[in-house]
C-alpha cells in the first residue's frame, strides 16, 4: 500500500469451497500454546506498563471457519489476551467476534479484502480516538 503496489490490492471475497480439502484436513490440527512465549509476553507487557506506557492489544479477525476448527483453544487464546487487557495501561481490542463470521470481507480464510480492511482500518482509528480522549 505504502509504496503504491496495486498487486497487493484485493478486492474479490473468499471463496469457501476452493479451501473445503484444507479446512478439512486442518480438523486434525489443534491451537497449541507456548508457555514460555505466553510469559514472554506477559513479562513484556509488564516491562512495557511499568513505564506508564499505554499498549494496545488488537485481535484482527480471521474467518470464522478457521476459529470454529479448535474453538476451545480459540477460546484460551482470546481469555490470555482478555485477561492482559485487565491491566492498567492496556487496552484489549477484539474484532474477530464481530468480524470473523463476515465471509463477505475477507479476500481468503486469513486475510481481509480491501472493503474488510477499510471497514476494520475505520473502526481502529474511531476505537483508537476513544481511548486517547
Amino acid at each position: 500500500g505504502l509504496l503504491d503496489k496495486k498487486e497487493t490490492v484485493k478486492h474479490s471475497t473468499v471463496d469457501i469451497s476452493r479451501y473445503a480439502h484444507y479446512l478439512e484436513k486442518e480438523k486434525n490440527r489443534r491451537i497449541r500454546t507456548n508457555q514460555d512465549s505466553v510469559r514472554l509476553f506477559e513479562e513484556t507487557i509488564d516491562y512495557v506498563t511499568a513505564r506508564g506506557i499505554q499498549m494496545v492489544l488488537i485481535h484482527i479477525p480471521v474467518i470464522d471457519l478457521l476459529n470454529d476448527i479448535d474453538p476451545g483453544n480459540q477460546k484460551k487464546m482470546i481469555q490470555i489476551f482478555k485477561s492482559q487487557g485487565k491491566k492498567k495501561h492496556v487496552t484489549f481490542l477484539n474484532y474477530s467476534e464481530e468480524y470473523d463470521h463476515r465471509h463477505e470481507l475477507f479476500f481468503d480464510l486469513r486475510h481481509l479484502n480491501e472493503k474488510g480492511k477499510k471497514m476494520i482500518t475505520s473502526r481502529l482509528i474511531s476505537d483508537l480516538k476513544a481511548i486517547h480522549d
